[in-house]
């Protein structure tokens, strides 16, 4: 018996040592070394397979934890109006980011994914964030400080939901408005252009003095007990709203959506807007040969400041006609 529980003993001790010495030191993981050697160590001991998927980049809708770890998949986006769920609030944005961020973690090697979101002009995706105007109308202000602020927002409300990524800014220079994305260029100057860059270093937060420019990193550190407590978001107004709260209280307001001429000549106003524009649409379904303005927009015009003084409002990202 004593002979038989020396042996046991020795061969848990011999097993011990045996799982000692198989722990590999793991350069990659180890942040006191420099980049290169991490990335050149990491290179090394993957595999084609690991290789490939760390190039590929899913759809949210399609990004389980187990497609992430089966396929080695290195990063996931939000496409256009993607979302966990209909009025997902930040904590579930947080949640299925770090459902997915688990299958990667889990795989041999543990390299974490990055997720992408278009937070083009604010974190547009997310229900009740801040939006801000598209490049079009940020690129009139002239004010790069300003533009460096909205970044600023941005990537708080991103990080807010436990995206790290934002595909963002757009610095394109439209000369020809019938693309449906110019409203994503802040101006056909590249001078405007260049100086509203400057939401660069907004959505980068302040990068240390040891870190090189143009690290892929949005800003704003914050614990994720904060994350899953945020609910600091506009909801917007319309139009209407903001009218009838600017003029003066003991002036009357009537709203018609499509007026005729006779119920504009009828009710004897003093003074009109009209506000018309394009019919909504986002990317290539804007592209457009025709650069007017559809109906009713046309007829509205005609039937409201063809019998009182009015002022018309364009809603549209590029100059258009009747």
């Amino acid at each position: 018996m004593g002979a038989t529980s020396t042996s046991l003993v020795g061969v848990l001790l011999f097993c011990c040592l045996a799982s000692v010495s198989q722990a590999e030191y793991l350069k990659y993981k180890d942040p006191k070394q420099s980049l290169n050697v991490r990335v050149k160590d990491l290179l090394k001991r993957m595999t084609l397979e690991e290789k490939i998927g760390q190039m590929v980049q899913i759809e949210r809708s399609v990004a389980t934890p187990q497609v992430m770890k089966k396929y080695f998949i290195g990063s996931v986006l939000s496409g256009g109006g993607s979302v966990p769920a209909t009025k997902a609030s930040a904590e579930t944005w947080v949640q299925m980011v770090n459902g997915i961020q688990n299958g990667s973690l889990s795989t041999r090697l543990g390299i974490p994914m990055i997720y992408g979101i278009d937070a083009v002009h604010g974190h547009n995706n997310v229900y009740k964030a801040t939006i801000f105007p598209h490049n079009v109308g940020l690129g009139v202000t002239r004010d790069p400080v300003l533009i460096k602020k909205i970044g600023d927002a941005t990537a708080l409300e991103v990080r807010a939901t436990g995206i790290q990524y934002v595909f963002a800014p757009c610095i394109a220079v439209c000369r020809d408005p019938r693309w449906g994305r110019c409203y994503e260029s802040y101006s056909e100057d590249p001078k405007i252009v260049r100086a509203m860059t400057e939401i660069i270093p907004g959505l980068q937060g302040d990068i240390s003095g040891n870190s090189r420019k143009g690290v892929p990193y949005v800003a704003g550190k914050i614990t994720t007990k904060y994350l899953t407590k945020i609910a600091i978001f506009l909801t917007g107004t319309t139009i209407l709203d903001a009218v009838k709260q600017t003029i003066d209280p003991a002036t009357k307001v009537v709203f018609n959506e499509n007026p005729d001429s006779n119920f504009v000549k009828s009710n004897n106003f003093s003074f009109a807007i009209v506000i018309v524009g394009e019919h909504p649409y986002a990317e290539t379904f804007g592209d457009s040969l025709n650069l007017t303005i559809a109906e009713p927009g046309p007829s509205t015009i005609t039937n409201v400041c063809g019998s009182v003084q009015c002022v018309v409002v364009l809603i549209t990202g590029r100059p258009v006609s009747e």
